[in-house]
């Protein structure tokens, strides 16, 4: 009788390890990315999470509309007792008037915060790269959220002209425009961001390959310990 042969094992089958390590490095993006919105959305519960910083934008807003369309900007208290809502005026405004309110989420700390997580995870870049970049990303994104709010006003205007002057909701260009932005429009604009910014890293070699994610780096998380006494001094 032949002996019975043993079949062989593909070499093209994955290990459980191998499988754990695939997941770990496709799924602790997204999942991060998860966490730190619970825990942003936890942090910023109330409506003047940001209140000096909504103000400050609120009164650059006033400032340089009124140096662009003079007499137009007003800015008073909002019902929330803080210096953020601003009153446009326009003769095409149903009564002449529009009022908008500066909230936390519009002032890009959210977008700040999501693309911040982007870069500070992308395996491969050096901690220097990263710091540098997310200092450049600020930049760029408190620019492109406040040209988002200039172009409000001329929005506004453009809807409330011709056969919509003086109607009620004439504006409905301006908050369509608004919400889209916020919903997901900043998104994918971060989205493109971050994949232009790797682009041009793997362009100029500074992303170093070897490096992946990896279940190891867990382990570090191991060392980590609780102070049990304060050192003297």
């Amino acid at each position: 009788m032949r002996a019975k042969r043993k079949t062989p094992t593909p070499k093209d089958d994955l290990s459980w390890n191998e499988v754990g390590e695939m997941a770990y490095g496709y799924l602790r993006i997204p999942f991060a990315l998860i966490f730190v919105e619970l825990i942003y959305w936890w942090a910023t519960d109330t409506t003047n999470s940001f209140e000096p910083y909504q103000a400050g934008v609120a009164v650059l807003w006033e400032s340089i509309g009124n140096l662009i369309w003079p007499n137009s900007f007003d800015l008073v208290w909002h019902d929330t007792s803080a210096l953020t809502q601003i009153n446009m005026h326009n003769k095409l405004f149903p009564g002449g008037e529009v009022s908008v309110f500066v909230s936390d989420e519009c002032v890009g700390m959210h977008e700040i915060v999501f693309l911040g997580v982007l870069m500070m995870l992308t395996p491969g870049v050096s901690n220097k790269i990263r710091i540098r970049s997310i200092a450049g990303m600020v930049i760029i994104v408190q620019a492109l959220n406040f040209i988002r709010l200039m172009v409000l006003y001329p929005l506004a205007v453009s809807g409330c002209e011709g056969d919509m002057a003086n109607m009620k909701g004439c504006e409905a260009p301006m908050h369509e425009f608004h919400e889209f932005i916020l919903s997901s429009g900043f998104l994918a604009v971060l989205v493109f961001i971050w994949l232009g910014w790797y682009y041009v890293l793997m362009r100029k070699g500074l992303v170093d390959r070897s490096k992946q994610p990896s279940l190891a780096d867990l382990e570090q998380f191991k060392h980590l310990r609780l102070r049990e006494k304060l050192l003297n001094r």
